[in-house]
């Protein structure tokens, strides 16, 4: 799986700011939202970048 490769190269504050793009589109989410998306799809990231799934 791409995304392996992309955690082991890529600077998790780059991660970070693509993320914030990515969960700030320009329609207006609540702040509650983009929080709870931004955190769903960080603790995805960690978890796959222990190793504790997967990557196939």
């Amino acid at each position: 799986m791409i995304w392996a490769t992309c955690l082991d190269t890529i600077h998790p504050q780059q991660v970070r700011k693509t993320l914030v793009r990515l969960l700030h589109p320009p329609m207006m989410h609540s702040p509650t939202d983009t929080d709870n998306q931004f955190m769903i799809i960080t603790a995805m990231l960690e978890t796959i970048s222990t190793g504790a799934i997967e990557t196939t």
